[in-house]
């Protein structure tokens, strides 16, 4: 269970979507995330099923770091007289559109076991929340996964 409040980002202070959804959690739920976290990232290392292009997210490879990797591959390609392309997406709200079927088949297929696998859908299967805006708190809700 989670509490969510929102974020100001920046803007105008009246348009909701200048806000940022952020879910507080028990101290023991991000504890235990983070554990898994580096189990998981540790083992997608370690069989070589992240891509070294992979950026953002990752540690020394931020989103800085694929910039200066995108230019360097541009000058380089133009010092032996080629055109370079690009194709840039930003993917609104991505990480709240993750289809979690999808990804379940993703952690098996990239050789997790099932019982870990299972544990995921177990931990992200019937969540609540509450939302609450300034000095309103709201009645936990079921979140559909």
């Amino acid at each position: 269970s989670g509490k969510v409040t929102a974020l100001f980002k920046s803007g105008d202070q009246s348009n909701d979507s200048n806000y940022k959804p952020i879910t507080i959690l028990p101290t023991s739920s991000k504890v235990l995330e983070k554990a898994v976290d580096s189990q998981v990232y540790r083992y997608l290392i370690d069989n070589k099923i992240l891509t070294p292009r992979q950026f953002g997210f990752r540690p020394k490879l931020s989103t800085e770091i694929a910039l200066a990797h995108f230019t360097d591959t541009i000058l380089a390609n133009m010092d032996k007289g080629l055109v370079t392309g690009a194709v840039f997406l930003d993917l609104a709200k991505a990480f709240d559109t993750v289809d979690h079927s999808l990804l379940f088949e993703k952690l098996a297929s990239s050789g997790l076991s099932n019982d870990s696998v299972n544990w995921f859908k177990s931990y992200l299967s019937n969540r609540n929340q509450l939302t609450a805006p300034a000095n309103t708190v709201s009645t936990f809700k079921h979140v559909p996964v």
